[in-house]
């Protein structure tokens, strides 16, 4: 009883510390538009065989967002900076 109960205490306290998943976007396309701050645009192709794909943004000193635009879909995420 005891090794049950510090089982079910070890995986729930595992999946309270797992990641989320990544968010998926949806194409018909290889071509993405990538905005940041709500100025930069930014050209950029999607590469099918490459999971995930990565996008690696400027330096940012101050918090704002990246918007991913798709035919289909588009993503926006909001970046924090750290101090």
């Amino acid at each position: 009883m005891r090794t049950h109960f510090i089982l079910i205490s070890f995986f729930s306290f595992t999946l309270g510390f797992s990641q989320n998943k990544l968010p998926i976007v949806k194409s018909n396309t290889k071509q993405v538009k990538i905005v940041e701050n709500k100025e930069l645009v930014t050209e950029w192709n999607l590469v099918p065989d490459t999971k995930p794909d990565t996008y690696v943004s400027g330096k940012n000193t101050k918090s704002g967002n990246i918007k991913i635009v798709i035919d289909i879909d588009s993503l926006e995420i909001n970046l924090k900076t750290r101090i």
